[in-house]
């Protein structure tokens, strides 16, 4: 029995042996037939590869697309008036269309808080449709309102007296133009003095 022991154990061997051989031998041709790896140097300049162009990002739906441009800043009549008021007005003044009643006049310093905020509130939302100032120094010297059929109801006209006493209280002159048809110059000039002695 120990023969056949002997000869399954060398026969084992042998065909262990062969099977390592010829991963070996496989291995071994392979280094030596196969192509070698391409080295790189870099200190050559190396093909830059062009990377495809971004997709631009398309926005985010947001509030925003619920809104749009009015077009032009005044109204088709506000903008007749405002063509014969330039003419009025000397070069050394500057005419500015819709401000805000906030840029004109400030709440004083040294309220308490919460009477600043409500005094605030009274003029937040309020403008002025034109207003006369002194091209170097910017020093405001007229308001001028445009009055429609608008200013006829008790709100508007609530609204208007708040402005009117609000502007003479702060020493602020402001002058009331009717809508018409046709504006005369001379009428406007005369206007504009008895609201302003000498400021045209």
């Amino acid at each position: 029995m120990e023969p056949v022991i002997v000869l399954f154990r060398t026969v084992a061997i042998v065909l262990f042996a062969s099977l390592i051989g010829g991963a070996l031998l496989k291995f071994a041709l392979k280094a030596i037939f196969s192509k070698p790896k391409e080295i790189r140097d870099y200190n050559q300049p190396q093909e830059i590869k062009k990377l495809k162009p971004l997709e631009k990002a398309k926005p985010k739906p947001g509030p925003y697309e619920k809104f749009e441009s009015r077009g032009t800043l005044l109204t088709p009549t506000e903008s007749k008036f405002f063509n014969v008021l330039s003419t009025v007005i000397s070069d050394e003044k500057l005419i500015s269309c819709k401000v805000r009643l906030e840029d004109i006049v400030s709440v004083k310093r040294g309220l308490d808080k919460n009477e600043e905020y409500g005094l605030r509130g009274r003029v937040k939302s309020r403008h002025i449709d034109f207003v006369v100032t002194e091209k170097k120094t910017s020093k405001i010297e007229l308001l001028i309102e445009l009055d429609d059929p608008s200013h006829y109801s008790k709100e508007a006209i609530k609204a208007d007296t708040f402005k009117n006493e609000l502007t003479k209280s702060v020493g602020v002159p402001l002058l009331r133009i009717p809508v018409a048809r046709q504006y005369r110059v001379p009428d406007l000039i005369k206007k504009i003095e008895n609201c302003v002695p000498g400021k045209n």
